[in-house]
């Protein structure tokens, strides 16, 4: 007989391990079963690695009948195979506290022994540092990280590469059609102006908005790009100031203005007299800008669906470019491009988009 296969060989050598590591004789615990006799484990079954406890009882515990060591250990731990470490810590306290009886055989225990139960150390885990998110890609208007490359500077701005209404376009061959006005309602703002490494933004003040079709976007910030960035009939003005909005369900809507050389533009004064040369934090200054000071008498708008133009390049954009524009002085825009020499998106294609010119006040 093959001695490796047989049951009963595999029943005693599975005891007599169990034996080993709480270090009572393998012949005691083969012995016949008492009072609330304690099966030993399933002999197929390993017994786990001896857990870290306290040397101390914090829990002494009476057995009740029908109970057995594998039945209190999973009920105290957890783990099934815990009955080793209250058969180890009761033997050691039992030899100072003669409360306790030495458990010399897991098999044999007796209704109103007492034990003491095992109690694993807690675990500490350890402290982890909160992981800063990764800064998005650097990218800029010209060379290695400028507009040709954007889309494949980062799988956030896929967008800017593969996306099929993207801005800005060129405004020609519009679609003539009446459609509702845009209804400004702007208040004034103190001066937020920020440098934000690509452009000179102005972020306002909550409170002012526009109504488009029944829908409401709030204002947040206006900022200019020089050269234009949309284009006429193929030609580039000067520069293009963007009023961005948000409705409630986060859609947004961009108001943009193009901007011609002529006479100095006394409401671009307060805003140039405080051009922050070097990228920083928002600069907050009490005079106050009312960004319907920047708009044309006319209001009259190109119209189209399309995207941001700077990355990420998201879509779902609702552009608005006014039909006439506002002026800047030379000095005002020498300004502005000694800080930004270049800061425009090239012209996109139009694909099959629909471009709407209002023709009706």
């Amino acid at each position: 007989m093959n001695m490796k296969h047989n049951p009963f060989f595999t029943a005693i050598t599975a005891l007599s391990f169990s034996a080993a590591v709480l270090g009572i004789n393998a012949n005691q615990s083969a012995a016949m079963t008492g009072t609330n006799a304690t099966p030993p484990p399933t002999p197929e079954v390993a017994i786990m690695p001896i857990m870290a406890t306290d040397a101390s009882c914090a829990t002494p515990y009476v057995i009740k009948k029908g109970e057995t060591l594998a039945v209190i250990a999973k009920r105290n731990t957890g783990n099934l195979f815990d009955y080793v470490n209250i058969v180890r810590i009761t033997n050691e306290i039992a030899r100072t506290d003669k409360t306790f009886k030495p458990i010399t055989n897991i098999n044999i225990i007796q209704v109103g022994q007492k034990i003491c139960l095992a109690k694993a150390k807690p675990v500490v885990a350890p402290v982890v540092a909160p992981v800063a998110p990764a800064p998005p890609p650097h990218w800029e208007y010209s060379g290695a990280t400028g507009p040709a490359k954007w889309g494949d500077l980062s799988s956030e701005f896929a967008a800017c590469k593969t996306g099929q209404e993207q801005s800005p376009i060129d405004l020609s061959k519009a679609t003539l059609n009446d459609v509702s006005n845009i209804h400004f309602a702007y208040q004034p703002s103190k001066i937020n102006i920020l440098n934000n490494g690509h452009t000179i933004q102005v972020n306002y003040d909550a409170g002012s908005y526009i109504v488009v079709d029944g829908k409401r976007y709030d204002l947040l910030q206006y900022h200019f790009h020089a050269p234009s960035e949309h284009s006429i009939n193929g030609k580039l003005v000067d520069a293009e100031v963007h009023f961005v909005h948000k409705a409630a369900d986060g859609q947004l809507a961009v108001v943009g203005v193009l901007i011609v050389q002529g006479p100095e533009n006394a409401f671009l004064k307060p805003v140039w007299d405080n051009l922050p040369t070097s990228e920083g934090p928002v600069r907050s200054i009490s005079t106050l800008v009312d960004a319907l000071d920047l708009l044309p008498p006319s209001d009259l708008s190109y119209r189209y669906n399309g995207s941001l133009t700077t990355p990420p390049c998201s879509e779902g954009v609702k552009w608005h470019v006014m039909t006439q524009s506002i002026q800047i002085s030379a000095k005002q825009l020498k300004a502005f491009t000694d800080i930004f020499p270049i800061s425009n998106r090239p012209i996109q294609p139009r694909n099959t988009r629909n471009l709407v010119l209002d023709v009706t006040p």
